[in-house]
């Protein structure tokens, strides 16, 4: 039994560093943080599907939301919530992935009932807890020049089980934590 929840932890993290988002590392005694959304979601997608054999999969994050945001960036108005997208392109399997390359594109909404943007280059990664670290660098609009980190539990309905009976893996869920620091 401890053997196939390792599996599956395996199987969802590759699924979750093949996937999507955006974030920026902080580093300790480094920039100041601009701006925390603790409550950020996402979905990702796979086409094709990830299977067990590594294969090019465009990876595409929808429905992003970044919630309870944090901006003590000291820009006004300040950002109360937001809304992202994101996609790449790269090789991935269900039990493998790498540092991915790809892009983010941020709205934000702002205290005054207006928005503003925000476009980034992105990577991930993923490690065998079911976790994807995403990394980042704000490329153009609010935030420009900062680095962004999101660290994401990912959740896939029955991931281990689509990939060993070959039937694939199209979706997984993002939560946690969305930071960007330095701007």
């Amino acid at each position: 039994m401890r053997h196939h929840r390792n599996l599956l932890a395996l199987a969802v993290s590759a699924v979750i560093a093949a996937t999507t988002m955006v974030a920026v590392p902080v580093s300790a005694g480094a920039a100041v943080v601009d701006l925390v959304c603790p409550a950020t979601t996402a979905t990702i997608g796979f086409a094709p599907p990830l299977t067990l054999t590594p294969r090019t999969t465009t990876v595409t994050i929808s429905s992003g939301v970044a919630n309870l945001c944090l901006d003590t960036s000291g820009q006004t108005p300040a950002v109360q919530s937001g809304t992202f997208t994101g996609q790449l392109t790269t090789t991935m399997s269900c039990v493998t992935a790498g540092n991915t390359p790809g892009t983010a594109t941020f709205s934000w909404n702002l205290a005054d009932g207006t928005h503003a943007n925000s476009s980034s280059s992105v990577s991930l990664t993923a490690d065998v807890a079911g976790e994807i670290v995403v990394t980042g660098t704000v490329t153009g609009g609010r935030f420009a020049g900062a680095t962004l980190l999101g660290v994401f539990d990912v959740t896939s309905t029955n991931a281990l089980n689509l990939c060993l009976l070959g039937q694939g893996v199209s979706t997984a869920a993002l939560r946690g934590p969305l930071t960007f620091a330095g701007s």
